[in-house]
């Protein structure tokens, strides 16, 4: 038995042994490889910095390179499992040119919704291991084997065994202060460098609409200047196997955007304006409804892709409105306590290197559901036809749960009106019609804005009836319209919004999609001729606004005639003309078309004028003696003869010897040559003295 026992001993020592030799051999014959460089870890993946490429599922990412100026590029990680999805995007053959940035006068999509403007599907996309898209649905500049190709700056040289191209590009944003004279400078080539690669390098603006510019090498350098906005690199090169390769890179070149440090940056940071701007007190509602409006400058509106809200670090996206936006800042109970504090923030910029920073510290004072948390007005305003405020304005409570549609059925319920809505108090309300007896009874439209809307283009349809006014009455465009603190049309359903502490919600009605109440800017469509109608009918009145005058029409004086200047409002197209009046007659200077008649015209001489060959028919004709003026051969038959025995043979003297018979009288002009001077008398006068 103990040699059994001892040989039972042996084989298993034996065993022991030829277990232990297996698995050393084993360990050997596997090889562990090393990796290139095991200090070195791969350097994150950056993105370009536009706010819209970088929201996946509601977040805002925040990957190397992207988001403010100095980030590290690695967020904690929750933050970056909530942005793997989109981190994959690096390197990538570029969307198409026509994908560009929104600018800052340009809206987004009109449901609020951020969109991302890089899909990368843009033309050049091989199939290859250079670049684009894999065919398995990945996009970026990745190696079949997985590996990122143009891994972040510095970049140290491959191993002598790998293959493939060198730079320190790579698609992110860069900012201002890191260059020098707006020049980047960055390193390409191929390596083993022996391989004829015939890299080419070119670069393009996103604002050209050429090819772009080839750049010249210095060696393995390369630079250029870069210009605000996004530019795109894009460098060619063909392997050892002869196949082309091309990778583009998007730099984005921005400002440095204002912090907490430097609320403002550049010489025209732009204006904001919140509804947190002089809040006192608590925040009780747990929906807090946080409204943003920025502006240039020059008060060109600021959309949301120019505009970043965080609270308590946390990015919040996904704003609804269209040039006013809404913000829902959700409050967590606190831990410890009923109150909470809270850091809410505001980044907004231009595209010419100004923006501006503000911060708001507040507190939330937690309430259960079904708490009172406050008071809001509610005000019924059927201006537009006539019927001015149907009640005075109401006080309802605000409860800790309830939607805006919530507080206004209860108010409508209370004062006897039934409303026809679409949806459901918490999702898609939409008020069609008021109904109560004998309420509406001689609603009409108001003349001057019944003439803005046959100018607009409307399409008028039947009244309403005297116990019901809501959608599609007097026109087409009719319908009922919601408004937060008189003049904030909010940009979703009541069902979404919450009102807050002390709001006002105005429910008006309008007859031409809010044209007529000032909230035009709500619908954000295009409808009709006009633009606006420059002036309000709400709360019981008609408030004019301004005019925006344009010269359509002149006809200017002319000496002694009026001229005119016909002036056309660009938005409502209201006219007025103005007179202007006649230019006074210069005589110097008389009109050539219209010459002073006091001037002579050679060619039609003044009837005025005395004609030398004509003389005046006033003027006694030399030849024709005045009939008026007695003959000195003819006595006045009117005189008595003095010598009443003539008559008898007796002569009596001549009183003029030279008249008579045939005696010749002394001529009294001896320089006349014998003939008498004309007396003005006819050519008869002489035979008649000689008949004497």
């Amino acid at each position: 038995m103990r040699s059994k026992g001892k040989l039972y001993q042996i084989i298993a020592i034996v065993l022991a042994l030829l277990l232990t030799v297996g698995h050393a051999g084993f360990l050997l014959s596997a090889g562990r490889q090393e990796p290139a460089d095991p200090i070195v870890s791969e350097a994150d993946q950056l993105l370009t910095e536009t706010y819209t490429d970088q929201v996946s599922e509601g977040y805002m990412l925040m990957a190397a390179g992207s988001g403010d100026h100095g980030s590290s590029g690695q967020e904690d990680g929750e933050e970056e499992q909530e942005e793997s999805q989109e981190s994959d995007e690096t390197q990538e053959e570029e969307t198409s040119d026509d994908q560009t940035e929104t600018e800052t006068g340009t809206p987004e999509s009109g449901d609020g919704q951020q969109t991302a403007s890089d899909n990368g599907s843009s033309a050049g996309n091989d199939s290859g291991n250079g670049s684009g898209n894999d065919g398995k649905g990945n996009t970026g500049d990745k190696n079949t084997d997985g590996k990122t190709e143009i891994p972040e700056q510095p970049v140290l040289p491959p191993e002598e065994t790998e293959e493939g191209l060198v730079t320190d590009l790579s698609s992110r944003t860069v900012f201002f202060s890191e260059l020098r004279s707006d020049t980047l400078k960055f390193y390409a080539y191929y390596n083993p460098e022996s391989v004829d690669a015939d890299i080419r390098v070119n670069y393009r603006h996103e604002s050209s609409s050429g090819n772009g510019t080839w750049l010249s090498a210095n060696g393995h350098d390369y630079q250029t200047t870069l210009k605000l906005g996004r530019n795109y690199i894009t460098v060619y090169y063909t392997d050892s196997a002869g196949k082309d390769h091309n990778i583009r890179y998007t730099i984005t070149y921005e400002a440095d955007k204002a912090d907490q440090d430097t609320p403002e940056m550049g010489d025209h940071p732009p204006i904001i304006s919140t509804n947190l701007d002089g809040w006192q007190g608590y925040i009780t509602q747990q929906n807090f409804t946080f409204l943003v409006k920025a502006r240039t400058w020059q008060n060109q509106i600021i959309y949301e892709n120019h505009i970043r809200v965080t609270m308590d670090g946390k990015t919040i996206t996904n704003p609804t409105g269209n040039s006013t936006y809404e913000y829902v800042l959700w409050f967590e109970r606190p831990n410890d306590g009923d109150i909470g504090d809270h850091t809410v923030t505001v980044l907004a910029w231009d595209d010419e290197g100004n923006s501006r920073y503000v911060e708001y510290h507040i507190q939330y004072y937690a309430q259960d559901d079904g708490a009172v948390i406050g008071s809001v007005t509610i005000v019924l305003d059927a201006t537009s036809v006539g019927l001015g405020l149907l009640e005075e304005p109401v006080t309802v409570e605000l409860i800790q749960g309830e939607t805006s549609a919530d507080a206004l059925l209860r108010m409508l319920d209370e004062y006897g009106y039934t409303a026809d809505y679409a949806g459901t108090t918490s999702v898609g309300f939409y008020l069609r019609s008021l109904y109560r007896a004998d309420t509406f009874r001689g609603a009409e439209i108001p003349d001057h804005l019944k003439e803005l809307l046959e100018r607009d283009g409307a399409t008028f349809t039947a009244p309403c009836s005297r116990d019901e006014l809501g959608e599609f009455d007097f026109t087409r465009w009719s319908g009922w319209m919601c408004a937060v603190n008189g003049s904030y049309y909010i940009g979703k359903g009541l069902s979404e919004y919450r009102l807050n502490d002390g709001d006002t919600l105005n429910v008006r009605y309008t007859v031409a999609m809010g044209k007529d109440i000032g909230g035009y800017d709500s619908t954000g469509g295009n409808y009709g001729t006009l633009s606006g109608y420059c002036g309000k009918w709400i709360d019981g009145n008609y408030i004019a606004g301004e005019h925006r005058y344009e010269e359509t029409d002149r006809l200017d004086p002319k000496p002694g005639e009026n001229g005119y200047v016909t002036y056309t409002c660009r938005i409502c197209g209201d006219e007025y003309t103005e007179t202007l009046d006649a230019l006074p007659v210069d005589p110097e200077n008389p009109d050539p078309e219209n010459p002073d008649p006091g001037t002579p015209d050679p060619d039609n001489p003044d009837p005025g004028t005395p004609d030398p060959d004509k003389p005046d028919p006033g003027t006694p004709d030399p030849d024709k003696p005045d009939p008026g003026t007695p003959d000195p051969d003819k006595p006045d038959p009117g005189t008595p003869d003095p010598d009443p025995g003539s008559g008898g043979g007796g002569e009596t003297p001549d009183p003029d010897p030279g008249s008579g018979g045939g005696g010749e009288d002394p001529d009294p002009d001896p320089g006349s040559g014998g003939e008498e001077p004309d007396s003005g008398s006819d050519s008869g006068a002489g035979s008649e003295g000689g008949e004497g």
